[in-house]
């Protein structure tokens, strides 16, 4: 028995995908057998073909084509934006609850955002490889606030969607904005491993560079060794940002003393010796 669907459409969250064409067909011995889908979207032009088995619950599926990363909505739902472009030659065979997934796809100037992180991982390029068990990452590579990242490692699924993580990282001079009210430039090599949804993080972190861009409302004081504050050389309000302070000790008595900064729960203290 043969037939055709004029008309089917897929949503992930803001991204859409319809078929090109009427999609051909064919069901026989409990099996429905793809002769043609073709799925089209903003940047994504896909062509489908292959078996579904309903008895045996086998699948045979072959995707061919140009895919927009906005597809990965669907499998971080609320959490991952993206965009981007994924050349896609892949095949999915096996048990249709646990299938395997065989191919590749080269990724060309990819973007993807987790919404909780206010930098992007932007100029995403590489190859991505599928085995039996998920994805493998060749030497992907990425820019986050300018610098340049590679990615390396496996994604592992769980059916459809990705379960288990063993994913590196490293990257030098990365300009951040985060937390909140710091901007910072960073070197890191980092691993990511566990499941998903409660992953793991290790790895170092280098701060080069760091600065306070929020107000500062506390003034600077100096102290000396009894703990007495005997100047107060930061007295007002300064925005976020470098600035200089000149520090006039000539009341003073020569020894030592300590400035200390207080910004919120936050100090900074720096000893100083005053000399004749």
């Amino acid at each position: 028995m043969d037939g055709t669907v004029d008309s089917l459409e897929l949503r992930l969250l803001d991204y859409a995908v319809h078929n090109a064409t009427p999609i051909r067909l064919a069901l026989a011995r409990r099996q429905i057998r793809i002769n043609e889908l073709r799925l089209e979207g903003v940047d994504t032009r896909l062509r489908v073909g292959g078996t579904v088995g309903f008895q045996d619950e086998q699948i045979a599926l072959q995707v061919a084509g140009d895919a927009n990363l906005g597809i990965l909505q669907g499998f971080f739902p609320g959490s991952i934006r993206g965009s981007g472009r994924a050349e896609l030659t892949a095949a999915i065979d096996g048990p249709l609850r646990r299938p395997q997934f065989s191919g590749n796809a080269t990724l060309t100037n990819g973007r993807i955002r987790h919404l909780s992180v206010p930098n992007s991982l932007d100029a995403i390029n590489g190859t991505i490889r599928f085995d039996a068990g998920g994805i493998r990452l060749d030497d992907v590579t990425a820019t986050m606030g300018g610098g340049l990242v590679r990615f390396g490692g496996r994604i592992g699924f769980d059916g459809y969607v990705p379960a288990d993580l063993d994913v590196t990282a490293r990257g030098n001079d990365l300009r951040l904005r985060y937390p909140e009210g710091i901007r910072s430039v960073v070197d890191m090599d980092l691993a990511v491993r566990g499941n998903v949804r409660s992953p793991t993080l290790a790895g170092l972190v280098t701060v080069k560079n760091a600065l306070w861009n929020r107000r500062i409302d506390t003034p600077g004081n100096i102290f000396d060794l009894a703990g007495r504050r005997v100047s107060a050389p930061v007295d007002a309000t300064l925005p976020g940002g470098p600035h200089e302070v000149a520090w006039h000790a000539d009341a003073l008595a020569p020894g030592v003393y300590h400035a200390r900064l207080t910004v919120g729960t936050q100090f900074e203290a720096v000893r100083l010796v005053r000399v004749r």
